[in-house]
């Protein structure tokens, strides 16, 4: 008698899991918890498609070697550029050239050339006197437009 209590209690535990299960499917928080599960995921597919097409953009290819447009650099600016230490030349050309943003699921971007000239100015102070014709020259210099 006893086998069959316990199978009548497990019985009605399944039935008021289901039951409850069955319940908040119909509320409001299982509609909000589905909406930001379904939202996250989208943005999430979203970023990783939208990276994708960044990392394989040609409009900012990067080149096979700089040493002809440090040099130039060097010779237009060389109070700036010829102070430059490797690393300052790789963070320059990172921020030119490589898309931005961290993480797998952060949407990439290419800075802008005045996101990309506020940069410059902000850490090489010297470069706040260029006037926009020098910034036209430096332009063709980095990206040969």
């Amino acid at each position: 008698m006893n086998k069959y209590w316990l199978n009548l209690a497990g019985l009605l535990i399944l039935a008021g899991g289901i039951y409850l299960v069955v319940d908040f499917s119909h509320s409001t928080a299982f509609l909000r918890l589905k909406h930001k599960w379904f939202s996250d995921i989208s943005g999430r597919v979203s970023a990783v498609s939208h990276n994708f097409r960044v990392e394989f953009d040609n409009s900012r290819k990067r080149p096979l070697t700089f040493i002809d447009k440090e040099e130039k650099l060097t010779q237009f600016i060389p109070f700036v550029f010829g102070k430059f230490t490797r690393r300052d030349w790789e963070n320059f050309w990172d921020a030119c050239y490589n898309p931005q943003g961290k993480g797998f699921f952060t949407k990439k971007r290419y800075l802008t050339k005045q996101e990309i000239k506020e940069y410059l100015i902000h850490y090489f102070p010297d470069l706040s006197y260029l006037q926009d014709v020098h910034w036209k020259y430096f332009w063709e210099i980095v990206y040969g437009q």
